[in-house]
């Protein structure tokens, strides 16, 4: 028996410092930090000024009492009482440090990670085309601690409203417009439908890779990755029977907080190369 590597689709704590690096961690190696892909880094503030700005423009002018004009749309998000939040984050993370640690025993780039790394990396790169209703305005590839993963944070963007400003944060509403379908219940809502989404994708980025995936059932419990254990919940699976390591390369065990999970099977090796490119 065989339990092949976990890929983790859970929500973040959202601290955009600890991605950037503008401080380092206990459990971040310094030598590597120069191996992380950052792609976005934009100051929230001016997010949603390009975001919202227009709008708010727009609804204020047509406010006669200076009270009721929006002056920090950031900050009403964040007083608010309606659940909306100012950012959202997800953290994809593939394998375990036992699977998947980014350094082989030579102290090069292993090539569990580097494939890990190949699939975040497109991923992270087509999110925002695949998501035009979650603006990313921060996203980087950690590469310098334990496992390959992603930060990806996004601000929820809903237009088409009749009232107040046409166009606000609200995430049912954003994901709904990307046409992801409504909640049929507290449990199988807008959010979890677009993760199914997101997993989908995932297994296609497999698939592309010569990556076959099987679809199981799954079994809840209280698996989190390291860096969030006290603050994000995901999914932890029974363990599965794969083939044989030595006869096909690899096997990856999918977990994404979703409502399956699967067991990614590598139809041939990949081939290793030592450096970061």
């Amino acid at each position: 028996m065989h339990m092949g590597k976990t890929i983790s689709f859970v929500k973040g704590k959202g601290s955009i410092s600890h991605n950037n690096r503008d401080f380092i961690a206990e459990n971040v190696d310094r030598n590597r930090t120069a191996w992380n892909v950052e792609y976005i880094k934009q100051p929230i503030r001016e997010a949603y000024d390009q975001l919202f700005g227009e709008a708010i423009a727009e609804y204020n002018a047509k406010q006669k009492r200076k009270d009721r004009q929006v002056t920090d749309y950031l900050k009403d998000i964040k007083n608010s009482g309606n659940g909306e939040k100012q950012f959202y984050e997800i953290v994809v993370q593939i394998g375990k440090k036992d699977d998947t640690g980014v350094l082989d025993v030579e102290g090069n780039l292993s090539v569990d990670a580097k494939a890990a790394s190949e699939i975040l990396d497109e991923y992270a790169r087509s999110f925002q085309e695949r998501n035009p209703n979650l603006y990313l305005f921060n996203a980087v590839l950690h590469m310098d601690e334990a496992t390959p993963h992603l930060h990806l944070d996004y601000i929820p963007v809903a237009h088409g409203y009749k009232t107040k400003m046409h166009t606000r944060n609200s995430l049912t509403k954003a994901l709904q417009e990307m046409g992801i379908a409504p909640a049929v219940s507290k449990t199988d809502n807008e959010t979890t439908h677009w993760q199914e989404r997101e997993r989908v994708y995932l297994k296609g980025l497999c698939l592309e890779r010569g990556i076959e995936v099987e679809i199981l059932g799954v079994k809840r419990d209280n698996y989190t990755i390291p860096e969030y254990k006290a603050a994000m919940p995901t999914v932890r699976f029974n363990t599965v029977h794969t083939i044989p390591k030595s006869a096909v390369g690899s096997s990856i065990f999918i977990n994404t907080g979703c409502t399956n999970q699967a067991i990614v099977r590598v139809a041939a090796p990949i081939m290793p190369e030592n450096i970061m490119s």
